[in-house]
């Protein structure tokens, strides 16, 4: 599961052998923004962003979404 930028990076990083030409024609972006996204090492990407990224690399991404106190949160 990818909680942060930090996991993202480790789940791209994972998926060897795909070029960052080939990465950026899968995404339809020149290979400079691709460069760009890496250089930053993904910082500050939007989630919309991150999977198309995923997608492009065969990665899927699950979410789960968790209340803590669901007891807390009933009002009386």
């Amino acid at each position: 599961m990818i909680r942060n930028e930090s996991e993202y990076q480790e789940a791209v990083a994972r998926c060897p052998g795909i070029s960052q030409r080939e990465l950026a024609r899968r995404l339809g972006v020149h290979e400079s923004q691709v460069s760009r996204d890496e250089r930053n090492e993904y910082f500050g990407i939007t989630l919309e962003r991150a999977v198309k990224v995923l997608d492009a690399l065969n990665v899927r991404l699950r979410t789960k979404v968790e209340i803590d106190n669901p007891l807390e949160m009933v009002s009386t």
